[in-house]
Order: structure tokens, then C-alpha cells, then sequence
């Protein structure tokens, strides 16, 4: 590949300017598509770094680390903790520790740069007078960027005579607008179209088919309308808003990654029509009751982590529960579906659970997956053959049976609870260190 940059590969004997250089002039998406080893390869090819970003980019780390940029402080701390520590065991000592110092130097480039296009410049007001005032594309419709000066903004339904149907990238970003009205006719509302804006209350026209990623958000939204017909929502559309309450379509069958993520939701119904609910959705907001769609078949990541659910039924089609998911609720009562075969880490974490019934599909509980709870006992499935470490830590369980072809126990899998006696059958290969207090007495069946 030739040099296309018309720079000097000598101008670049450090990482973190050749990274800067290319996430102002490419754009942020080269950190996630798989590139990034070839541009910094073309600016800087003696940069001893390339290797290691081949490597991650073999496993799709780097990728991993794109709903960071709409974190909250916290989570990004939760976030690349969890992602440092599975790096170490993908890689040996000496690797590990380059591949953490170079994913420090990339997560401080992208995080960075986002966050300076979600700050507020001088306050301006606005309100759409002048089809002079936009740069508008009429091959395809697109409002590429609005040059005017108001803060209550009504989009024409056209321009030169030409139907608006796009909203494009950064269109309307951080013009502090107030009031948001949009014609019908709107079909695509692209990434960070209206981001870091004021907006209170917005109605969306029956023509919209997407929203894509972060196009609303870092705004004040309380009260969001979406009409039927809309099907995409993408990644952190409406990340850090204010939204109470929504109605969701039968017609939407996407939401992104923590696409409502840090808001203020209190009850959620999600439509049988839904497909693919991303990892964070709706972590962080105050959800109470929760319906899924029924055709659901994995809840991803964290997508109602620190939530108040205090009453769950799961459908009966959902086969795994992802890390975090549910970890930080009030779930009292929980009603698994009986095709779930996995529940990794933190599923339930600190959920404050007293009564669990596993089905019996269940072949593999995760890591701190029910810790720190108020279980006093559970029946554990007959197909049940994992059980990783600290799984059922800290909680009140006071009475154990193991189904007899179970194989694996975790290192503290049991540990505070008020267990005093369990009869392990035959089947166990490997028992880890304190799976049980050291007052309880073990036996073999």
C-alpha cells in the first residue's frame, strides 16, 4: 500500500500523535474497522506498536471498546477493567501488558475526541428561516449542515423544490437548539445529527425508517414519540437524555448499543417485533416493570444493568443471559424461561434475588453470576455441568443438591452462605479453593 497521506513517515516517532493525526483527518470509525494497523502502518512504519494493534484487531478488541466514547465515568472504569483483565488471559505477560499500554493510548485519543464534539460552543439561537441557510445535497435529499443562528428549528418539508428525506452526520450538532420540529417525509436521521442540543420533547414523522448512532444524543428529551414505521435505532442514539417515558412501535426490530443508556425510564414494553437489543440499551435508568418481546433469544451485556426491576418473567425463547445483565435491580421475584441454557458473570449480580428456580436446560452459570443476593435455596438443573467462581457468593443459602452429572465447581462458588453439609456425586473433575466455607463438611455421594 502507497503512502496516500502526503506525510512524512519521520514527522510520527510516537503513537499517540499518529493516532490523533489519523482520528481528525479519517474520522473516529478507523478505530473500530479492522484499519487502523494499515493507516498507521502508511504514516508511521517504523512505529514498533503495529504489531500489537495487528493483534488486537485479529480479536476485535478494539472494536470492543466503541460504546466507551458514551459512558459515564464510572462504567468506563467497570468497562476496560473487565476488558484489561480478559486480555491477560488471551495473551502472555510481556504482550499483555504492551497490548494494555497501546489500548490506553487509543481509549485516550477516541474518548477524548468524542467528548469534544458533545461540549456546547457559544450559545446560539435558533429557528430555520432561510433555505439559504442549509448545505443541502439534491441528489439524494441530505441536509448536510445548517449555517444559521436560531435555536427553535422547523425543517422544510422541502428545499429548491426538493423533498428533505436525510438528516446527515453532524447536521445539527451542539447548536444548543431548543425546539426541534421535523416534516414528514424525514426517512434517515444520521450519527450526531442533533447531539449535544437542548431538546425537550420531539415528535417523529411516520416516514422515519432510522435513527443512527448517536443522533440525539447529550440532549434533555424527556418525552420521545416515535412512529410506527421506524425500524433502526442505533448505538447511543439517546444516550445521557432525560426520558421518562416512550412508546415503541410495532415496527422497530433494532435498538443499538446503549441506545437509551443513562436516562430515566420507569416502565418499558418492548413489541414482539424486536430482533436485536444491544449491549448497555438501557442500563442506568429507573425501569420498574419490564415486558421483552417474545421471539427474543439472548439478552446481551449489561442491557438493564442499575435498574429498579423488582418482578421479571423472561420469555420462553431466550437461551442466554449475558454478563451484567440484570446485575443492580430489586428482582425479588424471577421467572426464568425454560430454554435458557447460559447465564454468564454478573447476570444477576447485587439483585437482591431470594427465591431462584433453574431450569433444567441450564448447562453453564458464570462467573459472580447470582452474587451477592438474599437466596436462601436453590434447585440446580439436571443438566447443570458449570458452575464458575463465585457464582452464588454471599447469599443464604442454606441447602444444596447437586444433580449427578454436574463437573465443575469454581474456585469460592459457595462461599457466605449458611450451607453445613453437601454430597458431591462422582461426576466432579475439578472442585475449586474455598468453593465451600471451610466449616462445611463435603461428602461423596
Amino acid at each position: 500500500m502507497t503512502n496516500k497521506f502526503n506525510k512524512n513517515p519521520d514527522e510520527f516517532k510516537e503513537l499517540g500523535p499518529c493516532l490523533e493525526y489519523i482520528y481528525k483527518n479519517f474520522g473516529k470509525e478507523i478505530f473500530y474497522s479492522g484499519e487502523l494497523s494499515t493507516y498507521i502502518n502508511d504514516l508511521a512504519p517504523n512505529l514498533e506498536e503495529i504489531s500489537i494493534i495487528r493483534l488486537l484487531e485479529s480479536k476485535d478488541l478494539l472494536k470492543k471498546t466503541k460504546p466507551l466514547e458514551c459512558m459515564s465515568i464510572k462504567d468506563r472504569v467497570f468497562f476496560i477493567t473487565d476488558l484489561f483483565n480478559n486480555m491477560s488471559l488471551d495473551f502472555d505477560e510481556d504482550t499483555s501488558n504492551k497490548a494494555i499500554d497501546i489500548m490506553v493510548s487509543v481509549l485516550a485519543v477516541t474518548i477524548s475526541e468524542a467528548e469534544k464534539t458533545t461540549k456546547v460552543n457559544d450559545k446560539k439561537t435558533m429557528n430555520v428561516e432561510s433555505e439559504s441557510e442549509y448545505e443541502f445535497d439534491k441528489t439524494t435529499g441530505t441536509i448536510n449542515k445548517y449555517k444559521g443562528s436560531n435555536k427553535e428549528i422547523i425543517i422544510p418539508e422541502k428545499i429548491e423544490g426538493v423533498p428533505v428525506k436525510i438528516i446527515g452526520d453532524f447536521a445539527f450538532n451542539n447548536m444548543e437548539i431548543d425546539k426541534l420540529t421535523l416534516p414528514d417525509g424525514i426517512e434517515y436521521i444520521k450519527g450526531y445529527a442533533f447531539a449535544g442540543n437542548n431538546i425537550e420533547i420531539i415528535d417523529f414523522p411516520k416516514s422515519l425508517k432510522a435513527i443512527d448512532e448517536m443522533a440525539f444524543s447529550f440532549n434533555q428529551i424527556n418525552k420521545l414519540k416515535l412512529s410506527e414505521g421506524i425500524e433502526y435505532i442505533g448505538d447511543c442514539a439517546f444516550v445521557e437524555n432525560k426520558i421518562d417515558s416512550f412508546n415503541i412501535p410495532n415496527s422497530l426490530k433494532y435498538i443499538g448499543e446503549s441506545a437509551f443508556y443513562s436516562n430515566q425510564i420507569s416502565e418499558l414494553i418492548l413489541p414482539d417485533s424486536i430482533e436485536h437489543i444491544g449491549e448497555n440499551a438501557f442500563s442506568e435508568n429507573m425501569i420498574k416493570k419490564l415486558s421483552l418481546p417474545k421471539n427474543l433469544k439472548s439478552i446481551e451485556e449489561a442491557v438493564f444493568y442499575d435498574n429498579q426491576i423488582s418482578e421479571l418473567t423472561l420469555p420462553d425463547n431466550i437461551e442466554s443471559i449475558g454478563k451484567g445483565a440484570f446485575a443492580k435491580n430489586n428482582i425479588e421475584k424471577l421467572t426464568l424461561p425454560k430454554n435458557l441454557k447460559l447465564i454468564e458473570g454478573w447476570a444477576f449480580d447485587s439483585s437482591k434475588l431470594n427465591e431462584l428456580n433453574l431450569p433444567d436446560k441450564v448447562v453453564s452459570i458464570g462467573e459472580c453470576a447470582f452474587i451477592y443476593n438474599q437466596i436462601e435455596y436453590i434447585s440446580l438443573p439436571k443438566n447443570l455441568r458449570f458452575i464458575d467462581k463465585f457464582a452464588f457468593e454471599n447469599n443464604q443459602i442454606y441447602e444444596l443438591n447437586f444433580p449427578d452429572e454436574i463437573e465443575f465447581i469454581g474456585d469460592g462458588a459457595f462461599i457466605d452462605n449458611n450451607i453445613k453439609e453437601v454430597f458431591l456425586p462422582e461426576s466432579i473433575y475439578e472442585l475449586g479453593s474455598n468453593a465451600f466455607d471451610s466449616d462445611v463438611k463435603i461428602k461423596k455421594k
